[in-house]
Protein backbone atom coordinates (compact mmCIF):
# COMPACT_ATOMS: atom_id res chain seq x y z
CA UNK A 1 0.00 0.00 0.00
CA UNK A 2 2.86 2.30 1.39
CA UNK A 3 4.05 1.98 -2.21
CA UNK A 4 1.52 2.47 -4.33
CA UNK A 5 0.83 6.13 -2.69
CA UNK A 6 4.63 6.65 -2.76
CA UNK A 7 4.20 5.58 -7.01
CA UNK A 8 1.32 7.83 -7.31
CA UNK A 9 3.18 10.90 -5.84
CA UNK A 10 6.04 10.60 -7.98
CA UNK A 11 4.34 9.95 -10.71
CA UNK A 12 1.70 13.13 -10.25
CA UNK A 13 4.69 15.39 -9.76
CA UNK A 14 6.76 14.06 -12.73
CA UNK A 15 2.88 14.27 -14.97
CA UNK A 16 2.48 18.33 -13.57
CA UNK A 17 5.87 19.55 -13.57
CA UNK A 18 6.83 20.40 -17.10
CA UNK A 19 9.62 22.50 -18.34
CA UNK A 20 7.99 25.46 -19.52
CA UNK A 21 10.52 28.36 -20.74
CA UNK A 22 10.24 31.36 -22.61
CA UNK A 23 12.85 32.08 -25.81
CA UNK A 24 13.72 34.32 -28.77
CA UNK A 25 16.21 36.27 -30.16
CA UNK A 26 17.98 39.68 -30.00
CA UNK A 27 19.04 41.54 -33.24
CA UNK A 28 19.27 45.05 -34.59
CA UNK A 29 16.17 47.02 -36.82
CA UNK A 30 18.31 48.14 -39.39
CA UNK A 31 21.06 45.41 -40.28
CA UNK A 32 19.25 42.65 -38.48
CA UNK A 33 22.54 41.36 -37.07
CA UNK A 34 21.89 39.89 -34.19
CA UNK A 35 22.77 41.50 -30.89
CA UNK A 36 25.30 39.64 -28.20
CA UNK A 37 24.94 40.19 -24.33
CA UNK A 38 21.70 42.09 -24.30
CA UNK A 39 20.04 42.38 -21.34
CA UNK A 40 17.07 40.47 -21.04
CA UNK A 41 14.73 40.76 -18.14
CA UNK A 42 11.46 38.45 -17.48
CA UNK A 43 9.50 39.67 -14.67
CA UNK A 44 6.29 38.28 -13.13
CA UNK A 45 3.52 40.87 -12.63
CA UNK A 46 1.91 39.55 -9.83
CA UNK A 47 4.79 39.22 -7.11
CA UNK A 48 7.61 40.84 -9.40
CA UNK A 49 9.47 38.24 -9.48
CA UNK A 50 12.59 38.90 -11.62
CA UNK A 51 14.80 36.11 -13.76
CA UNK A 52 17.27 37.89 -15.99
CA UNK A 53 19.66 37.05 -18.16
CA UNK A 54 21.93 38.24 -21.28
CA UNK A 55 21.53 37.24 -25.04
CA UNK A 56 24.63 34.82 -26.27
CA UNK A 57 26.75 35.66 -29.56
CA UNK A 58 23.96 34.67 -31.97
CA UNK A 59 21.35 37.37 -30.04
CA UNK A 60 19.20 34.02 -28.28
CA UNK A 61 18.14 34.34 -24.96
CA UNK A 62 16.38 31.18 -22.49
CA UNK A 63 14.07 31.29 -19.26
CA UNK A 64 13.61 27.90 -17.76
CA UNK A 65 11.34 26.89 -15.57
CA UNK A 66 9.14 29.41 -15.71
CA UNK A 67 5.39 29.20 -14.32
CA UNK A 68 1.70 29.92 -16.12
CA UNK A 69 1.16 33.51 -15.11
CA UNK A 70 1.27 37.16 -17.27
CA UNK A 71 4.96 38.47 -17.37
CA UNK A 72 6.35 41.69 -18.47
CA UNK A 73 9.43 40.93 -20.88
CA UNK A 74 12.06 43.38 -20.96
CA UNK A 75 15.15 43.87 -23.28
CA UNK A 76 17.84 46.49 -23.15
CA UNK A 77 21.31 47.26 -24.51
CA UNK A 78 23.42 50.15 -24.85
CA UNK A 79 22.80 52.55 -27.96
CA UNK A 80 19.38 51.05 -28.56
CA UNK A 81 16.03 51.80 -27.14
CA UNK A 82 14.51 49.92 -24.55
CA UNK A 83 12.05 47.31 -25.74
CA UNK A 84 9.31 46.15 -23.46
CA UNK A 85 6.56 43.52 -24.29
CA UNK A 86 3.76 41.41 -22.29
CA UNK A 87 4.12 37.92 -21.96
CA UNK A 88 1.40 35.14 -20.65
CA UNK A 89 2.39 31.74 -20.62
CA UNK A 90 -0.23 28.79 -19.53
CA UNK A 91 1.27 25.64 -19.13
CA UNK A 92 3.55 25.72 -22.46
CA UNK A 93 6.41 27.04 -23.69
CA UNK A 94 6.40 30.60 -25.92
CA UNK A 95 9.15 31.53 -28.48
CA UNK A 96 8.54 34.99 -28.70
CA UNK A 97 10.58 35.31 -31.97
CA UNK A 98 13.13 37.72 -33.22
CA UNK A 99 13.12 40.87 -31.29
CA UNK A 100 14.16 43.86 -33.16
CA UNK A 101 16.20 46.50 -31.39
CA UNK A 102 15.96 50.24 -32.87
CA UNK A 103 19.00 52.26 -32.52
CA UNK A 104 19.12 55.06 -30.06
CA UNK A 105 20.54 58.45 -30.24
CA UNK A 106 21.77 61.14 -27.59
CA UNK A 107 22.07 64.79 -29.60
CA UNK A 108 24.49 66.89 -27.20
CA UNK A 109 24.14 70.90 -27.00
CA UNK A 110 27.75 71.11 -27.72
CA UNK A 111 31.36 69.70 -26.92
CA UNK A 112 33.33 71.88 -25.36
CA UNK A 113 37.41 70.32 -24.74
CA UNK A 114 39.65 73.07 -22.73
CA UNK A 115 43.59 71.73 -22.70
CA UNK A 116 46.39 74.37 -21.17
CA UNK A 117 48.96 74.27 -23.47
CA UNK A 118 52.29 72.49 -21.54
CA UNK A 119 55.13 74.87 -20.01
CA UNK A 120 57.80 72.86 -20.56
CA UNK A 121 58.20 69.22 -22.31
CA UNK A 122 61.16 67.03 -20.49
CA UNK A 123 63.07 65.08 -23.92
CA UNK A 124 65.40 62.87 -22.76
CA UNK A 125 68.08 65.89 -20.79
CA UNK A 126 66.53 68.55 -22.83
CA UNK A 127 64.29 70.93 -21.56
CA UNK A 128 62.06 72.19 -24.21
CA UNK A 129 59.44 75.24 -23.38
CA UNK A 130 56.78 76.03 -24.92
CA UNK A 131 56.56 79.84 -25.89
CA UNK A 132 52.76 79.92 -25.97
CA UNK A 133 52.68 78.79 -22.41
CA UNK A 134 54.03 82.21 -21.01
CA UNK A 135 52.00 85.34 -22.00
CA UNK A 136 53.93 88.85 -22.87
CA UNK A 137 52.97 91.95 -24.60
CA UNK A 138 51.96 92.40 -28.19
CA UNK A 139 54.75 94.15 -29.02
CA UNK A 140 57.08 92.17 -26.90
CA UNK A 141 60.64 91.15 -27.82
CA UNK A 142 62.53 87.28 -27.41
CA UNK A 143 64.18 89.06 -24.29
CA UNK A 144 61.09 89.82 -22.78
CA UNK A 145 60.06 85.88 -23.34
CA UNK A 146 63.40 84.71 -22.27
CA UNK A 147 63.48 86.74 -18.85
CA UNK A 148 60.11 84.87 -18.00
CA UNK A 149 61.62 81.29 -18.76
CA UNK A 150 62.17 79.50 -15.04
CA UNK A 151 65.78 79.21 -14.74
CA UNK A 152 67.34 81.25 -17.75
CA UNK A 153 68.97 84.96 -16.16
CA UNK A 154 71.47 86.70 -18.43
CA UNK A 155 73.81 89.77 -16.97
CA UNK A 156 72.81 93.04 -18.19
CA UNK A 157 69.41 91.99 -19.68
CA UNK A 158 66.66 94.60 -19.48
CA UNK A 159 63.38 94.68 -20.93
CA UNK A 160 63.06 96.63 -24.09
CA UNK A 161 59.47 96.68 -24.67
CA UNK A 162 57.68 99.97 -23.88
CA UNK A 163 55.52 99.52 -20.51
Amino acid sequence: MKFLLLFLVILTQTIFSQNIHVSGKVSDSKSNAYIASANVILCHLPDSTIKGTTSDRKGAFYFSDIKSGNYSLSVKFIGYQSYNQPVTVFNKSIDVGVIKLIPGQIELDEVLIIDKVPVAIQSGDTTIYNADAFKVNKDAVAQDLLLKIPGVTGSGWQSKSPR
